[in-house]
């Protein structure tokens, strides 16, 4: 099944460089008074939502809890985008990404707005699926608490190893490698999800959604 995927600019480039191969995705609760667990009985483990003011010696409500993408579907990346205008199109390239923008361009498209041009950058939740350019193919899922993120999981979110210089007693310079990737992530993380009210410190459930790259635009 296709489905689209709305990605965070920084997330997008990660991806088209192929540097990320898994993202993680807030789980989120249907109801106030519910709580996200785990539920074992005789037909298995299931993760559910599960009823948690119910009075002594009353069942509990509960609702099983599935990943809205599955192994085999293709997501579509939604981005920050906007379309051009007619006339300013070129080669049949109908619109502009975020992620391609650098200080030049910017300049053109702040000039172009000032001269009445609808070259606002639009949300990734609004892109359609006709100004996609990213194709990925799930390969699996899982779920879990944000903060037991493993250090290759946090690699597979792309985060890189840091190698930083640093001068040796003798005068000479080495370099070092910083390999606290769970640290970085941690940082990224914040950085996009903090003002939606997920924080790291919160530790949320989420799922970890693994992916390959199976098609990209010419954009890149």
């Amino acid at each position: 099944m296709e489905k689209g995927l709305p990605c965070a600019t920084v997330v997008v480039n990660n991806i088209s460089s192929g540097n990320q191969t898994m993202i993680r995705l807030v789980i989120k609760k249907k109801y106030e008074n519910t709580d996200i667990e785990w539920f074992d009985n005789k037909y298995g483990r299931r993760l559910v939502e599960m009823q948690n003011d119910a009075l002594p010696g009353k069942l509990k409500g509960c609702r099983e809890l599935k990943c809205p993408y599955q192994p085999g579907d293709i997501l579509w990346i939604r981005e920050a985008w906007y379309e051009f205008v007619p006339e300013h199109v070129i080669d049949g390239k109908k619109y502009s990404y975020k992620a391609n923008a650098d200080p030049e361009s910017e300049r053109y498209r702040q000039d172009y707005i000032m001269s009445g041009f609808p070259y606002q950058w639009k949300s990734s939740t609004c892109m359609p699926r006709a100004a996609a350019r990213l194709f990925l193919k799930v390969k699996s899922v899982r779920a879990e608490r944000l903060q037991d993120i493993r250090e290759e999981d946090a690699i597979a979110e792309g985060i890189k190893t840091i190698f930083k210089h640093r001068p040796h007693h003798d005068g000479t310079v080495h370099c070092a490698i910083v390999v606290n990737h769970i640290g970085q992530f941690r940082d990224l993380w914040n950085s996009i999800r903090a003002k939606r009210g997920h924080r790291w410190i919160s530790n949320p459930w989420v799922w970890g959604v693994e992916f390959e790259l199976i098609s990209m635009g010419r954009e890149f």
